[in-house]
């Protein structure tokens, strides 16, 4: 399988090993519209959550209410080139995943953060 799409489904969290066994993941959707359910309703996202797919090119978490991905979580996927977090919380630039040790997306051309709750960049 290349491409996955799952949208409008109540996610909490995307617990690590969810994707497990897709090696040849290129494009991952997951869109809960959250925002139109509840404005309560939050996806959370483990660290491994993306370990493994080191074939992801394109990955689309928008609208999930999600308030931020943990440290190094997106260090997985080395081959990403666009990243879509809109209409989530986000409200600190450094909560998006891409922080750690040895973390380099050097193929990440697009990143959307529109929509969010951003209120400064940090270094």
């Amino acid at each position: 399988m290349q491409e996955l799409r799952i949208e409008f489904c109540k996610i909490k969290l995307l617990p690590a090993g969810a994707f497990q066994g897709l090696h040849s993941l290129t494009t991952l959707v997951v869109q809960g519209h959250n925002s139109e359910w509840s404005g309560s309703m939050t996806m959370q996202i483990q660290a491994d959550t993306l370990r493994h797919l080191d074939k992801l090119e394109t990955l689309d978490l928008a609208d999930n209410n999600i308030w931020g991905l943990p440290e190094g979580s997106l260090c997985h996927t080395p081959a990403l080139n666009s990243l879509n977090l809109s209409r989530n919380n986000i409200v600190e630039v450094s909560e998006i995943g891409l922080s750690g040790e040895m973390c380099q997306l050097l193929r990440l051309k697009t990143l959307d953060l529109s929509f969010n709750k951003i209120s400064s960049f940090l270094p």
